[in-house]
């Protein structure tokens, strides 16, 4: 019986990114970057800043600052840091008017993978 080949890749490669929780994890992730460590910017925008997005390149680092006392906030801010991503992958691309539902759809995709990336180190929202 002939074999038949299906070709399985994405259209288009989507950006690289993980999330962490602590400032030594990110610094393991920017280690793991090759980024030089006087290269690198605090882990937090600031005391006040729940997340932060670091780009390298193609690639991004979600810092989301985790405690015990979690709720919602932290997947309000795990889709806000989404948005970041996404908006810097279309400026990677030269998109510079995506259509609502490429834009919805990829902002969901990449804010339910930082959940469960989220919900994998922590065990979820308790």
């Amino acid at each position: 019986m002939k074999e038949i080949k299906w070709h399985g890749d994405t259209l288009i490669t989507s950006p690289d990114y993980c999330l962490v929780l602590t400032e030594e994890d990110y610094h393991l992730a920017l280690d793991v970057l090759k980024i030089p460590k006087d290269g690198r910017s605090p882990w937090l925008l600031n005391d006040q800043c729940g997340a932060t997005l670091h780009t390298f390149d193609d690639n991004h680092v979600v810092s989301l600052m985790y405690t015990n006392q979690v709720n919602l906030i932290v997947y309000g801010l795990l889709v806000h840091e989404s948005v970041h991503i996404w908006q810097q992958f279309c400026e990677r691309i030269g998109e510079n008017s995506p259509s609502i539902e490429f834009e919805a759809y990829s902002i969901q995709r990449i804010s339910q993978n930082l959940m469960s990336l989220f919900d994998d180190l922590t065990g979820g929202l308790k």
